[in-house]
């Protein structure tokens, strides 16, 4: 592990600061600190927005309901008003990783958590994910990966919670120093390998992203989720 800075801020302002050079925001760091383990990422900085109150928390809205980035998973799965009217998302957070994690790990990071190939994830791989021209995947292990309508890069999305907020037709709210807030779809909001390698999703290195907003379900509207895996544990 590379030696790095610590910028531990308590305000969406703070944080936004110091979305420079190359600086990488933790929340739970649950995937992030196994990234820098492994030696994928060597930030120079790490923006601890952890303690940030104003990026946490679960509002019912006129419009659907908010949901702060810095919400665990935990605490989305055992909302009642999401489990009693958005019953997927719910499901899908509780389903994720184990429960220690789910106390930590935050839906924001749940959705901007990078891929799970062990070839990306290997510092001993330099893949089309890293800039490189070749997918290991292909002609390796890959059991785990795409299995239709690819051509670069075949290893899927990770996160369960975008499963569930694009069926809802959710949207994340992006802020920036420079720009100020802007709302983006969830189903435009991550890169496809085969249009871009090197992106993961469409936030620009000096974005926060600091809320889910989810519209209001149609009445009557019923919702579960289901998840298939070699077994009723951490995948």
């Amino acid at each position: 592990m590379n030696s790095f800075a610590l910028a531990d801020c308590s305000t969406v302002e703070a944080a936004l600061s110091q979305l420079k050079d190359g600086a990488v925001v933790k929340a739970g760091g649950v995937d992030l600190l196994d990234r820098i383990k492994n030696g994928t990422d060597a930030p120079a900085r790490l923006v601890n927005i952890r303690n940030i109150a104003a990026l946490r928390g679960i509002q019912p809205t006129d419009q659907g309901l908010t949901i702060g980035a810095l919400t665990t998973l935990a605490e989305v799965a055992d909302d009642a008003t999401i489990r009693s009217r958005y019953t997927l998302l719910a499901d899908a957070c509780g389903h994720a990783a184990t429960p220690h994690i789910r106390n930590m790990a935050t839906v924001g990071g749940n959705l901007l958590q990078q891929l799970q190939c062990w070839y990306y994830r290997s510092a001993d791989f330099q893949c089309l994910r890293k800039g490189k021209d070749i997918c290991f995947a292909f002609s390796g292990l890959n059991q785990y990966h795409a299995i239709m309508d690819y051509g670069g890069c075949p290893s899927v999305a990770p996160s369960s919670g975008a499963v569930a907020l694009l069926a809802l037709d959710a949207s994340v709210e992006l802020t920036s120093a420079a720009k100020g807030k802007r709302t983006v779809a969830i189903k435009d909001f991550y890169v496809q390998p085969d249009a871009n390698p090197h992106r993961f999703h469409v936030m620009a290195d000096d974005e926060l992203l600091t809320a889910i907003q989810i519209p209001k379900p149609a009445p009557g509207t019923c919702s579960a989720y289901q998840k298939y895996g070699e077994k009723e544990s951490h995948d």
